[in-house]
C-alpha cells in the first residue's frame, strides 16, 4: 500500500504522510486516483473498524497544496483544505496532525429530525487546540433518509497505537 504513495508522491509529500507507513496493510485498502490537478488517495479499513480518510496532493498550479478529509464519503469533513506545505514548519504540523488523527478513537454523532440526517459531528480524541477537544461537523444542505432516533453514535478504533 505504501508503495503506491512512494510511486506517486515527491520526497516532501512522503515526509508528510510518513505516519501512514505504520498502518496494518492487511487491514487497509488504499484507492488511488490521478486527477488532472491533484492526486487522490482514499483509505478505508477492510472491516470498517477505522474512520476512513482521503488525502489530496495538488498538481500543476496547485503544487504544494494539500487536502485532508475524513469520515464517511457522503458526510466527510475537511481537516485541511488546499493548505500550503512548502514551508517545512507547515509540513511538520500537517504530519503531526495526520499522526494524531491516526492515533485517535473517533466518535461520530448523527443528528436527525423527522427521520432525516441534519448534522454529522466527528470527535477525534487526540486532536485538540489549547487542551480543548475539537470536533468537525458536516451539515448537509439537504435531508437524507435516516432512522427513528434523534441521535445515533458510532465509534471508530485508532488506525495506529
Amino acid at each position: 500500500m505504501f508503495e503506491i504513495l512512494e510511486k506517486n508522491l515527491s520526497g516532501e509529500e512522503l515526509k508528510i504522510v510518513a505516519p501512514i507507513e505504520r498502518l496494518n496493510e492487511g487491514n487497509t485498502e488504499c484507492t488511488f486516483i490521478n486527477r488532472k490537478d491533484f492526486l487522490e488517495f482514499n483509505f478505508t479499513g477492510k472491516n470498517k473498524q477505522h474512520c476512513p480518510f482521503e488525502l489530496y496532493f495538488g498538481r500543476n498550479e496547485h503544487l504544494n497544496k494539500f487536502n485532508f478529509y475524513f469520515g464517511l464519503s457522503e458526510f466527510s469533513v475537511e481537516f485541511y483544505n488546499y493548505d500550503d506545505f512548502s514551508d517545512p514548519g507547515d509540513a511538520e504540523k500537517i504530519k503531526q496532525d495526520i499522526e494524531l488523527f491516526l492515533k485517535s478513537q473517533i466518535r461520530v454523532h448523527f443528528f436527525s429530525r423527522k427521520n432525516k440526517i441534519k448534522k454529522v459531528a466527528y470527535y477525534p480524541d487526540k486532536l485538540s487546540t489549547s487542551e480543548n477537544p475539537i470536533s468537525f461537523q458536516y451539515n448537509p444542505g439537504f435531508s437524507l433518509p435516516f432512522f427513528k432516533k434523534d441521535i445515533r453514535t458510532e465509534s471508530y478504533a485508532p488506525w495506529i497505537k
